[in-house]
């Protein structure tokens, strides 16, 4: 038989004749003949008669017990009667009959390394006592399985760790969830969405939503900063997407648009509603799961100090490198911030493009071209947002690198005509208006009349008008030294004023839509102003200027291009629209435009006449224009006396 040292060692099922309880076994070298150890020859085990077995205890290597070969030897206590020997049985000599033969074998992972029966622990935890004679240690696949599982479960674990939480600053130093980076943010049928570049692991409990925190979306609504935290809340639409909602779960109803920033979760509330990626149990329960397991796995290995320090250190370094590979595959970047790379290289490559730094005011034009290239390279972006999507989201991405304006990065020219417009106006509504307002200029600085209907000269390839220059403020401005391109509270030293009272200025292009939102904003109002002061300044002076045009996206007003319906809905619009409403970001921008109104053109009630005598004589040309139009087209139709006789016949 055969027992481990460190374990109980009993003799079970032990039957015969004539058995006492007062019967004896003990392990000897041979029976009979002592160990010459004091313990080990007191050693023994007294028949247990109701349970039929002999019961040592545990045999450990500490008391004198070898990794070797015993036999277990049996007395019988005598009293002397009849005449015979006193027998105590208490003494190896009295045992002398041999009953079996016990191997004792070293204890889990320890082996007899030199035959003498003394073990020693194998170097590896995956390593048992092995061989013929179980005095070598050998691999045991199935300790190599648990090993591998633990490592798993460690790296797993770390993983989670390194993977749901990051120590940031805002303020306070402070732990919270692993940010998730944004891919886009947007409105869809009155739901605000946000789309996560990757899975954002979140897991939708009941109709509880989640607290999070977004950061760097460009947005105000959006944005949380130290002096402002601003506490939105998510519900998980699918793998990629989270609803904003408010508290009780219902969807918010206001308007925001970005594609960058990202998604930051309390730290608490990433271990309730977070996980790793297609697991519904919480974070906190895959913690505890993982750690357990690990914990468990470790016990019964029973690793040397060294073996758990490499283990944990391999399974961190593990966790980490899985952690970068997952955001190099998955999270790295945005479709946005690779479509700004690839118009960045592109840019650099273009002879036309060559970044170029320019004075304030009219040496920072663009040219039409360049903007509807921008819009055309960003269009997936784009879409029908507007300027308080562009700027943020591309125009200064793409100008961090100089701190310059965008006209400077991409090669300014002298302006041409200044715009006056609401960054609230679609970009592709923008567009259009600077392409319809290029070119019919061009026709009519070459003669004034359209031999070709707009449609039909860019289906041409029309591209005399390509090259009118614009000062906007979203491109023209440096966006980074906002403070300084407002005159910092003198508006003579302003970029807007600059740019107006510059030499070679045509006149002012204001993009309108059927609301006329730029007349409600005070630096359009002041950009009117100045426009007028221009107009009245260049009669005097008996020279060429264009004054101010209201350009639509599809048509100049003035030059009687645009559609009557829109027409009519601006004309209507500017009825009862009163410029002293018109607001600023800035209460100090509203008083100082305000004050300007008041010295230069007395009041509120003169520049809202003087609006709507402009508005007046452009729909006088939209009406010439349709007259004309229907005439010529009335001219080319059958006469009454054609038709009537047609008719007879």
């Amino acid at each position: 038989m055969t027992s481990m040292l460190g374990q109980s060692f009993q003799v079970s099922n032990v039957f015969g004749t004539r058995l006492t309880d007062e019967d004896k076994v003990m392990l000897l070298p041979q029976c009979g003949v002592p160990h010459g150890q004091p313990f080990l020859d007191s050693l023994n085990a007294t028949f247990d008669f109701n349970n039929s077995r002999f019961n040592f205890g545990i045999l450990r290597e500490e008391d004198g017990f070898l990794a070797k070969d015993y036999q277990l030897c049996w007395c019988q206590p005598a009293d002397g009667r009849f005449g015979g020997p006193v027998i105590a049985c208490n003494e190896p000599q009295h045992f002398l009959a041999h009953i079996a033969t016990v191997r004792l074998i070293c204890s889990f992972r320890y082996v007899d390394l030199d035959g003498h029966g003394h073990c020693r622990q194998c170097p590896l935890m995956i390593q048992t006592a092995g061989g013929p004679r179980g005095e070598e240690c050998v691999i045991a696949v199935d300790l190599f399985v648990m090993a591998f599982s633990w490592l798993t479960l460690m790296t797993l674990f770390f993983l989670a760790i390194f993977g749901s939480f990051r120590c940031s600053r805002h303020g306070v130093m402070k732990l919270h969830g692993m940010p998730r980076k944004v891919e886009d943010i947007c409105n869809e049928r009155d739901h605000l969405l946000i789309t996560t570049c990757g899975y954002h692991n979140l897991i939708k409990l009941k109709r509880h939503p989640i607290p999070v925190f977004l950061r760097g979306t460009g947005h105000f609504l959006l944005d949380s900063k130290p002096e402002k935290p601003i506490q939105l809340y998510v519900m998980p639409v699918n793998e990629l997407i989270l609803e904003v909602v408010d508290k009780d779960g219902k969807p918010v109803s206001f308007q925001a648009d970005s594609s960058m920033g990202q998604v930051e979760v309390p730290f608490f509330r990433t271990l309730i509603h977070s996980g790793l990626p297609d697991c519904s149990l919480p974070l906190l329960l895959q913690l505890i799961l993982l750690l357990g397991g690990s914990v468990a796995l470790g016990i019964y290995l029973l690793p040397s100090p060294q073996e758990l320090t490499i283990y944990v250190l391999l399974a961190i370094v593990l966790a980490l490198l899985g952690l970068l590979i997952w955001k190099q595959l998955i999270r790295n970047s945005t479709s946005l911030s690779r479509r700004l790379k690839a118009y960045a290289a592109y840019r650099a490559k273009d002879d036309k493009r060559k970044t170029k730094e320019a004075a304030r005011g009219k040496d920072r034009g663009i040219r039409v071209w360049k903007i509807l290239d921008l819009y055309e390279h960003f269009n997936a972006h784009i879409r029908n947002r507007n300027m308080y999507y562009l700027d943020p989201n591309i125009v200064r991405p793409l100008t961090a690198g100089v701190k310059l304006s965008f006209s400077e990065l991409i090669g300014p020219d002298q302006v041409e005509w200044f715009v006056s417009h609401w960054w609230g106006t679609s970009v592709a509504t923008y567009c259009s208006a600077l392409k319809r307002h290029a070119y019919e200029v061009k026709v009519k600085e070459s003669g004034g009349i359209q031999q070709d209907t707009f449609t039909s000269a860019m289906a041409k390839g029309d591209q005399s008008w390509s090259n009118t220059t614009y000062w906007i403020c979203t491109f023209s401005n440096n966006q980074y030294k906002i403070a300084e391109e407002l005159g910092g509270g003198e508006h003579t030293e302003s970029s807007f004023y600059k740019a107006l009272h510059s030499d070679g200025l045509k006149g002012t292009c204001m993009i309108l839509d059927e609301m006329t939102m730029p007349l409600m904003r005070s630096w359009c109002l002041f950009e009117l102003l100045q426009t007028i002061e221009l107009e009245e300044k260049s009669q005097k002076e008996m020279r060429p200027f264009g004054g101010l045009l209201f350009c639509t996206s599809v048509g100049v007003l003035n030059y009687g291009s645009s559609t009557v319906e829109m027409s009519m809905k601006i004309g209507e619009r500017l009825l009862t629209l009163s410029l002293r409403d018109a607001q600023a970001t800035t209460d100090k921008d509203k008083q100082m435009i305000a004050d300007l109104v008041q010295s230069s053109r007395g009041s509120f009630d003169e520049i809202d006449t003087t609006l709507r005598v402009h508005i007046r004589d452009a729909l006088k040309a939209c009406h010439q224009q349709v007259n004309t139009d229907f005439t010529s087209l009335f001219g080319r139709l059958p006469h009454d006396e054609i038709t009537q006789t047609g008719t007879t016949l």
